[in-house]
């Protein structure tokens, strides 16, 4: 007996659904390896979905808020950069 093919529709919500599910199990690991770093002060989460629209939450902790944007903008380059995989696609 022969299966029958699957449509490419389903086969991307599969995919989606599977991708969201690690996505979610990294956050999770993320923000427990973040709260048990020793003298953790503040923090800043931003989710991103399918259509590039965020949530934000923080806790600027010793930063001040209005400097935190840049702040953060420069620890993501670094993290960013400093990888040799991602740099090769930011050149």
């Amino acid at each position: 007996m022969q299966k029958k093919p699957v449509s490419l529709k389903v086969y991307r919500n599969f995919q989606d659904k599977k991708r969201r599910a690690k996505l979610k199990a990294e956050l999770q690991e993320a923000a427990k390896f973040a709260s048990e770093m020793p003298e953790l002060a503040g923090y800043v989460v931003i989710a991103i979905n399918q259509k590039g629209e965020c949530g934000t939450l923080f806790d600027a902790g010793p930063i001040l808020p209005a400097v935190l944007p840049a702040y953060v903008q420069e620890m993501l380059q670094r993290a960013v950069y400093s990888d040799p995989e991602e740099a090769e696609f930011t050149e």
